[in-house]
């Protein structure tokens, strides 16, 4: 994988409007009056090359569009929340046995 951005879109970004990215040779030049998007959107790309998925559950939106090497990711907010809520039950469950495990065999 070459790792070529060809596209990137917001949907409902704020519940409110929609920004789509055309990328063409990999390179990416955001150009905008204050408060047009240009760093929400270089977050996006950033959570997204870094699957920090839960960082993308601070902003409003309803689906984020990636093509990638001719590849369609697309990322439903709602999917994230309910991914991100059964990590956290997981971890909840792992915590909750470890410490009966503990409290089991007396370690510390």
């Amino acid at each position: 994988m070459s790792g070529i951005i060809q596209r990137f879109r917001i949907e409902a970004l704020h519940n409110v409007r929609t920004i789509d990215v055309p990328i063409h040779d990999n390179k990416l030049v955001l150009v905008g009056e204050n408060g047009t998007g240009k760093s929400t959107v270089s977050n996006f790309i950033y959570y997204l090359l870094t699957r920090q998925w839960h960082r993308m559950l601070e902003y409003e939106f309803k689906n984020v569009l990636a093509i990638i090497d001719d590849q369609e990711i697309l990322i439903n907010r709602d999917d994230l929340v309910d991914v991100t809520e059964s990590i956290r039950n997981i971890r909840r469950y792992i915590e909750i046995c470890y410490g009966i495990f503990i409290g089991f065999t007396g370690d510390k």
